[in-house]
């Protein structure tokens, strides 16, 4: 499950009403703080922020189980909310965290999916095998694996392409990138 921003705080509330196997990636979640200024991140104590409607439910679900060792995030030194970003982080283990120059925007998030993309732990699912026994595999887009605990499971990036779609103010931004 990726979550981007608003969308990294639907994916926690829907893994806490439904926690599965499966991994969370949350690139620069919005977890109900404040923005905080550029001093204010520079010298501020990592925070889920005064008065935050959604603390309770977030501490909740990273005391869960598994919470922690299936969430992988990532986010801007710059980013507005980063305060929230670094109290989340502490609370996760270190290699599942990558933070980089960037603020709340489309060209850190897409730097920071790459880098998470190459930390989640994948096995390449191989080619297809063709009907007939003894046959040359299917050509076509690498595919991924991912060790869960019940077992292996193919991770559904067969295209060459992924597509993340953002709400905005006027419309649907919709924004393509290439998969390795």
């Amino acid at each position: 499950v990726v979550g981007i921003s608003m969308g990294g705080m639907g994916a926690i509330i829907a893994d806490s009403a439904h926690p599965g196997p499966w991994k969370i990636v949350l690139l620069a979640p919005y977890l109900g703080s404040p923005k905080a200024g550029a001093k204010k991140l520079r010298e501020g104590t990592p925070t889920l922020g005064g008065g935050n409607p959604f603390a309770g439910q977030l501490e909740a679900w990273l005391a869960s189980s598994s919470a922690a060792n299936r969430v992988w995030l990532g986010f801007g030194d710059n980013d507005p909310y980063a305060l929230a970003h670094r109290y989340l982080a502490a609370r996760l283990p270190q290699g599942q965290v990558v933070h980089i120059p960037g603020g709340h925007d489309w060209p850190t998030w897409r730097r920071l999916f790459r880098l998470l993309l190459e930390r989640l732990p994948r096995e390449a699912c191989g080619p297809k095998a063709a009907g007939a026994a003894g046959g040359s595999p299917e050509p076509g887009p690498r595919r991924y694996e991912l060790q869960g605990p019940s077992g292996v499971s193919c991770l559904g990036l067969t295209a060459t392409k992924l597509m993340f779609l953002a709400p905005t103010r006027r419309a649907v931004s919709k924004t393509f990138m290439t998969v390795p």
